[in-house]
Parts: C-alpha cells; structure tokens; sequence
C-alpha cells in the first residue's frame, strides 16, 4: 500500500483534473435581452427582458391570439436572431452578427410549428465570447402550447462554422426520461 503522502497529491491531482474537465464542457447560454415582434397588422411591439409580461404575450403568440410575422431578438453579445412568419409556416429563421449569417434550412422550418421566443437561447463552448466566434453553436427553444408530462418539448438547432449542422426536438417521456429525435 503506497504511502499517504504520495496518495494524497495524487487523489488531489484526480479531483482537480475531474473538475477542471467538467468545468470546460460546460456552454455559455445568453438569453434575449429584447424582443421586437411586427404584428400581421404591420403594428411594431417592443420588450425588454425585464418585462413581466414578455413570457404571457409569448404565450400568447404561440397560441394564435397574437399573429407576428416577424420576431427580432437581440443578445447582449450582439447575436440578432429573426423569425418571420406567413400565419402557416415559418418563412426563415435567421442568426446574424456582424455581416455574417447562419440560417436554418426550410426543411427544418417546415416541422416548426411554434416558437416560444422567451425560450430562444443560444448556447456555445464558453472559451469563446460570442457564438460567431465558436467553431459551432446552437440555439434552443420550447415548441408548442400544450405541455407532455408537463414539459414542453424543447428543439435543438446547431450550426458548425455558421453552417447548419442538425436539428432535433426533446421530449419528456412518462418514466421521467427524455427522448431526442431528428427534426
């Protein structure tokens, strides 16, 4: 049995490495700080973050009460996502950040059947600022207004250097597990 002395720095190295790799693996995720939705009667409705009614006129959006066909979002990190929208389908759903763009395919758009914009993130590797900056990122949101075992599903869109990668709903399943599939 080796001495304590050498077992201690080691086991303490094992727990540094350990937690210095979960560390890395983890993404920064930057939420909309505002919201800009172009109703179908071309009227412009703004929000903050901080808006306590942000989350209910989204709601509202998602259920058909509130018609859009445009949603703009800004991030802090200068990401501007926007959504348009014919009242049927969703046109386009582009990502943009200075001069440069990522946008979702339309046979992706086409299995969207709603979006709950005060879920929509963008999530990256957090060695990089800004998600243009990472070699890939993605954003995520809640789909649909009726919950499954009291989740909504949640999509998965990534992009590897600005390209679209592959797109994917999670759902909550009635064991408690979660099942992903392609979009």
């Amino acid at each position: 049995m080796p001495p304590i002395k050498i077992l201690k720095p080691v086991l303490l190295l094992i727990l540094f490495l350990s937690l210095g790799n979960a560390y890395a693996n983890k993404n920064r995720i930057e939420r909309p700080q505002t919201y800009k939705f172009t109703l179908d009667n071309k009227e412009v409705v703004t929000f903050k973050a901080s808006d306590p009614l942000i989350a209910s006129y989204c709601d509202e959006i998602a259920s058909g009460q509130i018609k859009i066909i445009e949603a703009e979002l800004t991030y802090k990190t200068g990401e501007i996502i926007t959504a348009r929208y014919n009242g049927n389908d969703w046109l386009s759903i582009n990502i943009a950040y200075n001069g440069e763009y990522a946008t979702v395919p339309k046979m992706v758009l086409k299995k969207i059947t709603t979006i709950r914009f005060n879920t929509l993130n963008i999530l990256w590797g957090q060695d990089d600022k800004k998600a243009f900056e990472a070699s890939s990122f993605f954003i995520q949101f809640e789909m649909g207004f009726v919950p499954v075992y009291q989740k909504l599903p949640k999509v998965d869109i990534s992009f590897k250097k600005h390209i679209f990668s592959e797109a994917g709903v999670w759902t909550e399943q009635s064991n408690g597990s979660i099942k992903w599939s392609l979009l």
